[in-house]
């Protein structure tokens, strides 16, 4: 595994890039974030690209960017008003989306904007560790959290969560790449075909919050169990923006989520989870400002989100999913990208 360093953050912390590679697949890590800057895979004709977008330097990490790679928490996805009650005790988290209207991604301090402590376990292995402490970001509890990339020599990318704490609190965190199997700096993914593997969804509000409903896929623009050029279906989702899907199957236990495929190149992606959930994001706030690798700006719908996590809004929730840790219990998850070549 090579180590280099990739900058300096203005207090005066190194931030080192850690790239290891496995069955065809390349992986650029930085410790700030966990982010993984780059995933390169072979097509069908075995002409490999970086199919991640993201920057090529530490600034632009360091600002708000659409968490580009990175791993978001204490609690991915929004929390409704950054309230919650637990154990007869109030809480209330920072407001960090724009208008300050609600929680998202852990606060205006995530985990995105960490140093995490790095320690590679082998040639294609490498692990994160965090220590959150009582009150970061509003969250109650100290919070020990260990993240896992992994990959094998199948094309896969394995990522392993877990995390401890002395007081009950909220947990459920996720890694928010963006693919475009045409290459990062290709444009648009209409060009990509996506099948999720779930026969419900939950709608949000207007402004991204979950409404805690549960529906049926069946017969709407969400039914994505055959496979779905995105070019006929992005302008048909609400706000163009995706959806939270359940996945079938038994939660905690690795199932099928989602497959991505691009059939200009014979990319797919096949992303398992033993999560209770996935979040579909189109990219559809993604406007061109954004200049990444190799000076490309990113524009609208330039790459997608396949996050598996749990009920973001679990804690108002439950019936959905139960996001509370508590002390001598362990959160583990386990998702899977597997990167492969069709034709």
């Amino acid at each position: 595994m090579q180590r280099e360093l990739f900058g300096t953050t203005p207090d005066g912390h190194d931030v080192h890039r850690y790239t290891f590679s496995a069955g065809g697949v390349t992986l650029r890590v930085i410790n700030l974030g966990g982010v993984v800057t780059e995933i390169h895979t072979p097509d069908r004709d075995g002409n490999t690209a970086d199919v991640n977008l993201g920057y090529d330097t530490l600034p632009p990490y360091q600002k708000r960017h659409p968490y580009f790679g990175a791993l978001v928490g204490r609690i991915a996805g929004r929390l409704t008003d950054g309230k919650f009650d637990l154990d007869g005790k109030s809480y209330q988290l920072g407001l960090n989306e724009p208008g300050e209207i609600s929680h998202i991604h852990g606060g205006h301090d995530g985990f995105d904007q960490r140093l995490w402590t790095a320690e590679p376990i082998d040639d294609a292995t490498l692990k994160l560790t965090l220590h959150s402490p009582d009150g970061d970001q509003g969250y109650p509890g100290n919070l020990d959290i260990a993240v896992t990339y992994k990959l094998t020599d199948d094309g896969a990318w394995t990522i392993e969560y877990s995390a401890t704490t002395d007081a009950p609190t909220l947990v459920n965190p996720t890694n928010h790449a963006y693919f475009n199997l045409a290459g990062h700096d290709s444009g648009s993914i209409h060009d990509h075909v996506l099948q999720v593997h779930a026969t419900e969804n939950s709608p949000a509000r207007a402004d991204s919050v979950l409404t805690g409903a549960k529906h049926s896929v069946d017969g709407t623009v969400d039914d994505m169990r055959e496979p779905v050029h995105l070019a006929d279906r992005i302008d048909q989702l609400d706000q163009q923006h995706g959806s939270m899907y359940f996945v079938s199957g038994e939660p905690g236990t690795l199932r099928p989520a989602a497959r991505l495929t691009h059939p200009a190149t014979g990319r797919s992606m096949d992303v398992e989870t033993t999560e209770s959930m996935l979040q579909v994001y189109t990219g559809r706030n993604l406007d061109g400002n954004d200049i990444g690798k190799g000076g490309k700006p990113y524009s609208q719908f330039g790459g997608i989100c396949l996050e598996a996590h749990g009920y973001p809004d679990g804690i108002h929730h439950p019936h959905l999913g139960d996001t509370v840790l508590r002390p001598g219990e362990t959160y583990r998850q386990t998702t899977v990208y597997r990167f492969g070549t069709d034709g």
